[in-house]
């Protein structure tokens, strides 16, 4: 009788224990979010203001979905162009590190999705790059190169900081004319040579 008793208890504990590892496989409790990444939860398909850190967490199986977003530093190396104030056309090769605000990533993900980079920053990096060069002749895009490339950063910083975007670091890293002639008188002034070689790396050449 106490064996018959032990073998029902054995089945008993086994069927429990099958059942809970059902659970866990089909329905997916238990969710582990990356090195780097933020969970984002969705419930019913709505974005919620608060986010899961890196590690394992709960969720509510048909209830929540997750969606990881990275928030590692990432580059972005992108062409544009861009007109100078004397309507010359720059070809202007632009480098950013950026990454996005973990605390934020929710309200990023709501109003850009996971494609943000081509949505978001990279129409960003052009209209902003393009305001600037417009307040410089070809001449002054080079002889005030370091005030260019700040100018341009302080908008694009600001800009994607709106949006919970952390810009980390930003370069302009060539710049492409295309008149020759203009290049020629670029290069023999003395305030474009100098800014170019204490600038590095800026490549500068013409289509």
């Amino acid at each position: 009788m106490l064996e018959i008793n032990l073998s029902k208890k054995h089945l008993k504990w086994g069927l429990s224990f099958l059942f809970l590892l059902l659970f866990l496989f089909f329905l997916r409790p238990l969710v582990a979010v990356p090195f780097g990444y933020v969970g984002i939860i969705l419930e019913h398909g709505k974005v919620q203001k608060t986010v899961m850190g890196e590690g394992l967490h709960l969720r509510v199986p048909g209830y929540q979905e997750i969606v990881y977003l990275d928030c590692r530093v990432h580059s972005l190396e992108m062409q544009t162009l861009a007109s100078s104030r004397d309507l010359q056309t720059v070809n202007a090769a632009i480098s950013l590190y950026y990454h996005v605000d973990p605390s934020q990533a929710g309200e990023l993900y709501q109003k850009e999705g996971i494609s943000f980079e081509d949505n978001l920053i990279t129409p960003i990096i052009q209209e902003s790059l393009q305001t600037v060069s417009a307040c410089y002749s070809s001449r002054e895009l080079l002889a005030h190169y370091p005030q260019v490339v700040a100018q341009s950063s302080k908008i694009i910083t600001r800009r994607l900081a709106e949006s919970h975007i952390i810009v980390d670091k930003f370069n302009i890293t060539s710049l492409v004319f295309t008149s020759p002639a203009i290049l020629s008188q670029l290069l023999t002034n003395r305030d474009c040579s100098q800014n170019i070689g204490e600038f590095a790396p800026l490549d500068v050449s013409f289509l």
